[in-house]
């Protein structure tokens, strides 16, 4: 049987690269979320879509009304929060309508949109109807920051249970059931803002032109509002790219110029396999004591 003659220059480079990759991905732990982070973002298709988009109001915090007093009809004020959550307590149970609430996005930084559509579905095919929706953005302080529709708190007023408005017409029997209707909140550029917010939506009986009726579903989710990324932070990703580029020409370049040697030397260790089985015993050992150690 003949010997096979030395490798080409083609299946040496290639060798090489291949040798070269395994060393940049030892090397680069870090490797596998970035390429799914490049993925998700410039390779899948987006998943959120929408044919509307309704903006929601800043909002005071606070719910207004009137209250009869010994000195007449007055104003109050009072933290809007507190307020809704008793909304939420007057929702009787089960809910005949449940609504879903799918975020653009579970992280947004100061400054930027909070886009979300509400999908409505029923429990029985019966209870179809035309809904109201209220929405409130609650900040990491417990104060409501945005209201729909109109900016303001359901409340209580004279010679009405709730909060009396009439609210912009839309077909939310269809655009809310098949998801097409958007919700986009701009949040306020200031250091308060960061932290976890609260999306607080609450469905009503609806007529156009009417006082909105008793609360009969409601729903809540929560997403983060971070700070806009810092001049390192923005290096630090092409730092990583370069240093990991480094790795792999290096390796290339070195594997590819005393391939002859390592080759040769690839070899006393397949047939010394004891000496192979020993180093790599100690490569594992060192791995692993550096992992269970961090």
């Amino acid at each position: 049987m003949g010997r096979s003659g030395p490798m080409s220059r083609i299946q040496r480079k290639t060798v090489s690269a291949l040798i070269a990759i395994m060393i940049f991905v030892v090397l680069t732990p870090n490797l596998v979320p970035i390429v799914q982070q490049a993925w998700q973002t410039y390779v899948l298709p987006p998943t959120f879509v929408y044919d509307q988009k309704v903006s929601i109001p800043q909002s005071s915090g606070l719910v207004e009304g009137d209250m009869e007093g010994y000195q007449g009809l007055q104003k109050y004020e009072l933290p809007g929060l507190s307020q809704i959550y008793r909304l939420v307590d007057s929702v009787q149970s089960p809910q005949s309508a449940v609504l879903s609430i799918r975020l653009e996005r579970d992280s947004v930084t100061v400054g930027d949109n909070v886009t979300f559509v509400v999908v409505i579905t029923f429990a029985k095919p019966e209870d179809r109807q035309q809904l109201g929706l209220c929405v409130f953005l609650s900040d990491p302080r417990g104060i409501v920051r945005g209201a729909f529709p109109d900016g303001k708190i359901p409340g209580q007023s004279v010679g009405s249970p709730m909060y009396s408005a009439s609210y912009p017409y839309l077909s939310y029997i269809m655009t809310m059931q098949e998801g097409r209707l958007a919700f986009t909140f701009r949040i306020p550029q200031d250091s308060l803002s960061v932290g976890d917010w609260t999306i607080f939506v609450l469905g009503t009986d609806y007529s156009p032109n009417f006082p909105i009726g008793p609360f009969i579903a409601w729903n809540a989710v929560t997403f983060k509002v971070t700070e806009p990324p810092r001049v390192e932070q923005t290096i630090g990703p092409t730092l990583e790219l370069v240093r990991s580029l480094g790795i792999f020409f290096a390796a290339y370049g070195f594997v590819n110029k005393y391939f002859e040697s390592l080759a040769a030397g690839a070899k006393t260790l397949r047939e010394n396999w004891a000496l192979l089985l020993g180093l790599l015993l100690i490569v594992s050992y060192v791995a692993l004591a550096f992992l269970f150690q961090r």
